[in-house]
């Protein structure tokens, strides 16, 4: 009997063995196929995802828009109605925040500042958070604000179509060509509900051409700078910028002292004085004709804006003597010329 019981259990793991599914161990089945959906529902359901998000975090971005010219890299954060972007331009670097949309706090080159309407004050604001209160700075960011990107993609051209499987990093997705007036494809889950996890060469309102990986981060949070910040409208916040406004009221110069003093008096048009620099104040003795005689060098004594401070140097009084009676006269002209540092470097 027991002989007989083993040749039927050989027989039976023979067949289970022929019988396996090929490619599958035995008790495992081949997955249920995600069921597909039309387009506008994959559609719908992305968009809809994208609007209600709490954080999204925007990678890879590659674009061109009249802010910043031609993008090449960066990412950005949404979160409410505010944003914060890094990203690498045409003039280099530059990094954008505002928690509530405006003003937006800016930090960019000199060049940036210099095509971007501020080319008085662009050395003064390379490397420094500035703040915008009005520009196209913010319109390139909230036309990706998730209610405003979703309001102006729900109207969808009529012949969306459902393009090809095809996958980002990790995941399966669909792609979802769109036509003109907003070009570009849309790369959706085939999840339900289908998830928006990249959208490549879109034309948004601010965007010429739109590439981004999307990512969804309810933990996502910034605030606004709020110490050493720049407002090119407001001049107190600008570095010290000093002009002269008038001669200094110092003793008459006498060929009896050794030295002749001479001074102006300026005022501060700007703010404080930027660390570790200082503006200075030369003074300049000219003969009737211009020409030179001597010239000394003062530093400037740092004050408020709007403030006033006098700076002051000499010269040896043999020098100008010797000039004097030269040229048989007993005048000469002085002139300031202020170095204002960071302005005028």
């Amino acid at each position: 009997m027991s002989a007989r019981l083993a040749v039927l259990l050989s027989v039976l793991a023979v067949c289970l063995s022929a019988c396996a599914l090929p490619g599958l161990p035995i008790g495992q089945h081949k997955p249920t196929p995600v069921p597909d959906k039309p387009a506008s529902q994959y559609f719908t359901e992305a968009i809809n995802g994208y609007d209600r998000a709490k954080g999204i975090r925007l990678t890879e971005v590659v674009g061109h828009t009249a802010a910043f010219g031609n993008v090449t890299g960066g990412s950005i954060d949404l979160q409410g109605q505010g944003f914060h972007a890094t990203l690498t331009a045409d003039n280099g670097p530059i990094e954008l925040i505002s928690s509530t949309g405006s003003p937006v706090f800016v930090k960019a080159s000199a060049g940036y500042w210099r095509q971007a309407g501020h080319a008085p004050e662009a050395k003064v604001l390379n490397g420094y958070w500035t703040k915008l209160v009005t520009g196209s700075e913010a319109g390139a960011f909230k036309s990706l604000l998730p209610h405003e990107f979703a309001s102006e993609y729900r109207l969808r051209p009529k012949n969306l179509s459902k393009g090809k499987v095809t996958s980002v990093p990790g995941t399966q997705v669909k792609a979802l060509p769109l036509s003109a007036p907003q070009p570009g494809t849309l790369y959706v889950t085939q999840t339900s509900p289908a998830r928006l996890v990249r959208v490549e060469k879109l034309a948004t309102v601010d965007w010429e051409t739109f590439t981004a990986s999307v990512a969804y981060d309810d933990s996502i949070t910034f605030q606004d700078p709020s110490t050493d910040v720049l407002d090119p409208s407001d001049p107190a916040t600008l570095p010290a910028r000093y002009v002269s406004s008038g001669r200094a009221a110092l003793p008459q110069c006498s060929s009896s002292n050794a030295t002749c003093r001479e001074g102006f008096n300026l005022t501060n048009q700007n703010g404080p004085q930027r660390a570790g620099t200082k503006s200075t104040l030369k003074i300049h003795f000219q003969g009737s004709g211009n020409d030179e005689i001597a010239s000394c060098l003062a530093d400037v004594s740092p004050v408020g804006n709007g403030q006033s401070t006098t700076a002051s140097c000499e010269i040896p009084t043999g020098v100008l003597v010797g000039y004097l009676n030269a040229h048989t006269t007993t005048q000469y002209l002085i002139k300031p010329e202020v170095h204002n540092a960071i302005w005028d470097d």
